[in-house]
C-alpha cells in the first residue's frame, strides 16, 4: 500500500512538471546527444516522435501521441528471431492492459508490406504500421526488438533496446504504473 501511495505521488509530480512545460509553450528541440543509445528511464523531456507509414492493410496513417493515452511502440521485423520469441509475451501484456488509456503499436521498419502482413496475420496483430527508414532516424536507429514507452502527455518515458524475455517484467511494471492513474 505504501508503495502505491509513493508511486501515485511520483506520477502526480511528473504530471505537474509536464503541465508546467506545456504552459511555457517553448519550442521543443530534439537533442540527439541526450537521446543516446542507453536503455531505461529517459531523464530529458523528449517528445515522442510521430510515426508516418501504412497500416499492415496498406492504408496511410500518421500516429501522433494523443493526450491521455500512453503509447507503447514496439519495433519488430518478420525475419527477426528475437522478435518472434517475445511477440507472444508482449501480446499477453497487451491483453492484460487492454485499456483505452494504453495503446500498443507494432512498427515494421525493416520489412516489405507483404512480409509485415504475413507476420501480423500469423500473430494476430491488428495495429501494425509499415514505415520507411526515416522512422529509424527519428527513433535513433533502435536495435530489434525495441520498445518505446510514451506517457499520457506525449513525452518519451522509457525505452528498451534489444529486448529479451527477461526485460518484459520491467515493461509489465511500467504498464502497471501507467494504468494506475
Amino acid at each position: 500500500m505504501k508503495c502505491l501511495v509513493i508511486n501515485i505521488i511520483c506520477l502526480s509530480f511528473f504530471l505537474n512538471l509536464s503541465a508546467l512545460a506545456e504552459e511555457k509553450k517553448e519550442p521543443i528541440s530534439f537533442d540527439i546527444k541526450s537521446y543516446g543509445k542507453t536503455n531505461g528511464y529517459v531523464n530529458n523531456w523528449i517528445p515522442l516522435p510521430e510515426i508516418k507509414g501504412k497500416t499492415i492493410f496498406n492504408d496511410a496513417i500518421t500516429l501522433k501521441p494523443e493526450p491521455g493515452v500512453a503509447n507503447i511502440i514496439i519495433f519488430i521485423a518478420s525475419w527477426c528471431v528475437k522478435c518472434q520469441q517475445i511477440i507472444g509475451f508482449i501480446q499477453d501484456l497487451e491483453k492484460k492492459y487492454d485499456l483505452p488509456s494504453i495503446k500498443f503499436t507494432y512498427v515494421f521498419s525493416h520489412d516489405l508490406q507483404e512480409d509485415s502482413y504475413g507476420f501480423a496475420k500469423e500473430y494476430h496483430i491488428k495495429n501494425g504500421i509499415v514505415t520507411n527508414h526515416k522512422i529509424l532516424h527519428d527513433y535513433h536507429n533502435p536495435d530489434l526488438p525495441s520498445i518505446f514507452i510514451g506517457d499520457r502527455n506525449g513525452w518519451l518515458l522509457n525505452r528498451m533496446i534489444d529486448v529479451s524475455t527477461n526485460d518484459l517484467g520491467k515493461l509489465d511494471n511500467i504498464l502497471h504504473l501507467l494504468s494506475a492513474y
